[in-house]
């Protein structure tokens, strides 16, 4: 038995079905379920892969965000997929998002180092510094 869809969810939801319309009862020590035997779930988009449900979407979309950040990038293709409600924020004909500060933070300067890395290298110059401050509300530098 073959069961295929592009994404998990949809996935899941025809897989529940078969097995309450079509399952075997079991009984074992934790109480009964029902199952299917040889039952091969197929997945056709893999980039689908994570579920979009109500519950696990804002965890998914949340922990998207954050590695959308932290790879320095302002492309809406990497973010797109899990948080489509950005495209409302792209000017005519761009495909980069202006509120990823992501670049703001980890691109690097003329020195080499992101403001992360200069934020980083300061603490650990100065542990106790009070001084350090990563601005994201800003464009003052070129991230051409």
């Amino acid at each position: 038995m073959n069961i295929q869809s592009n994404n998990i969810d949809e996935l899941l939801k025809i897989s529940y079905r078969k097995i309450i319309k079509d399952g075997v009862n079991i009984i074992s020590t934790k109480g009964g379920s029902r199952e299917l035997i040889g039952l091969t779930l197929r997945l056709t988009n893999p980039l689908s892969r994570i579920s979009t449900t109500e519950d696990r979407g804002k965890i998914f979309s949340a922990l998207g965000e954050l590695l959308w950040y932290v790879s320095g990038n302002d492309n809406i293709e990497f973010i797109e997929y899990y948080i489509s409600k950005y495209n409302e924020f792209l000017d005519e004909g761009s495909r980069k998002l202006n509120g990823a500060y992501g670049k703001r933070i980890f691109k690097k300067d003329e020195t080499g180092l992101s403001l992360f890395e200069h934020s980083y290298k300061k603490i650990l110059d100065k542990n106790d510094s009070r001084q350090i401050v990563i601005p994201i509300y800003t464009k003052k530098r070129s991230y051409k």
